[in-house]
């Protein structure tokens, strides 16, 4: 179990490379179903989000275990994420986050597939389903959130409401607080895709001037971790500096 929850902190610290060789010594080999499940969702999302094919093996296991029944769940969702199915992915990992939820609340495995399935509703443009996930932790109490979880939340708080057409101000204002927020707890993949997200915004109202740096440091990032799609989308970004 030691082995799949430093796969956990490997994956959000952006050595990315150390979970692949983490499961290519030990995953195939794993019979305990949490031990197993934690090292293939995190080589499943750093496989995801570096554009490789998802052929990881995953185990039949007929078991109750709740690890693993969102873990199906989970890994179901990437794979729907993989072929751009996007309202499939959206589906499953909601589920899987049902099943987290009862499974632990707001500590353990919440932060790590909580925003997951925030990501996939917004990438399958299901504003609702994405602000009644981001309203778990609106209207939890403030104590019981991670930094982590907090991060996450200013970020996704954003992308929606900028879905909604809410006024910019606001929106600016939680991507630079989810942009702090990455970088204390020192998650280069999150922070990159704020980033992004940030220089997204700006270049639609014209300031290239603030965007090119943004969208710099996030191709920067992108390109240490080996996220080829990441680096492709930084491409599509339209910066001109006035």
């Amino acid at each position: 179990m030691a082995a799949a929850n430093l796969s956990l902190a490997l994956w959000l610290t952006g050595q990315w490379d150390e979970v692949d060789e983490l499961y290519a010594e030990l995953g195939p080999h794993a019979t305990h179903s949490m031990f197993a499940f934690g090292l293939l969702s995190s080589a499943t999302f750093i496989r995801l989000h570096s554009g490789r094919e998802l052929d990881l093996a995953i185990p039949a296991w007929d078991t109750d275990d709740p690890l693993v029944r969102y873990s199906f769940r989970y890994l179901d969702a990437c794979a729907a994420a993989g072929e751009q199915r996007w309202e499939d992915a959206s589906r499953q990992a909601s589920e899987g986050f049902a099943i987290v939820q009862d499974y632990c609340g707001l500590d353990d495995d919440f932060g790590a597939f909580w925003p997951i399935a925030v990501e996939f509703a917004l990438a399958a443009a299901d504003y609702a389903e994405a602000r009644r996930l981001i309203d778990v932790v609106e209207r939890a109490p403030a104590g019981l959130i991670s930094p982590l979880v907090r991060a996450h939340q200013l970020r996704f708080r954003a992308l929606v409401s900028r879905a909604e057409s809410a006024p910019n101000e606001g929106i600016e204002a939680d991507l630079s607080a989810a942009d702090e927020a990455f970088r204390a707890f020192g998650a280069p993949f999150y922070l990159a895709r704020t980033l992004l997200d940030h220089a997204r915004l700006l270049t639609a109202e014209g300031d290239g001037e603030r965007a090119g740096p943004m969208l710099s440091e996030a191709r920067e990032l992108f390109g240490t971790l080996g996220a080829a799609p990441w680096l492709l989308a930084c491409d599509e970004v339209p910066v001109v500096s006035v």
